[in-house]
């Protein structure tokens, strides 16, 4: 804020950047599994980041000047993986195999903002909101053998990612 009887100027400056990487496993590896009832390995991602942020800017004179400038810049890259490699799995009675990898990354961000100049002059303002999810989700077996009798073996990999960016001034 900024307020003067000859010349005025205004400014606002505000910046977020949130960045998620990590790496989930579940696994199991060069060995041999024997239940008597079902094997279940996952691995599962939530990640969620959440960003509100605010400029504003006020210019008062005879001659006036404003700028507002909103910056939020969010990522996530996370790898999750399930898998069995070298191993020999054995799933007995009412048992199933199953090998699950899911990934549901979430990005809500907001962004606000304003400025005004009162006088002879005028005002600025630039909002931006980049937001990016990457990163990889895998299931597999890698050798070995997965033996369920008489009940089935799952293998899956699935992802939902989600992003609500915001801009407003």
């Amino acid at each position: 804020i900024s307020i003067s009887i000859g010349v005025s100027g205004s400014g606002a400056i505000t910046t977020a950047t949130n960045t998620l990487t990590s790496t989930v496993s579940a696994f199991v590896e060069t060995s041999t599994v024997e239940s008597a009832a079902g094997i279940a390995i996952e691995a599962k991602d939530t990640s969620t980041i959440t960003a509100e942020i605010d400029a504003f800017s006020l210019s008062v004179g005879l001659a006036s000047l404003a700028a507002g400038l909103s910056a939020v810049d969010n990522l996530i890259d996370n790898d999750v993986s399930a898998y069995a490699a070298q191993a020999n799995l054995t799933a007995g009675g009412a048992g199933d195999i199953e090998i699950t990898a899911s990934a549901n990354p979430t990005i809500e961000s907001s962004s606000f903002v304003g400025a005004v100049s009162i006088g002879i002059g005028g005002s600025t303002m630039i909002g931006e909101s980049n937001t990016t999810i990457e990163g990889k989700v895998e299931a597999y077996v890698d050798g070995g053998s997965l033996t369920a009798e008489g009940d089935s073996v799952a293998i899956s990999a699935g992802a939902t990612s989600t992003a609500d960016p915001t801009v407003e001034g």
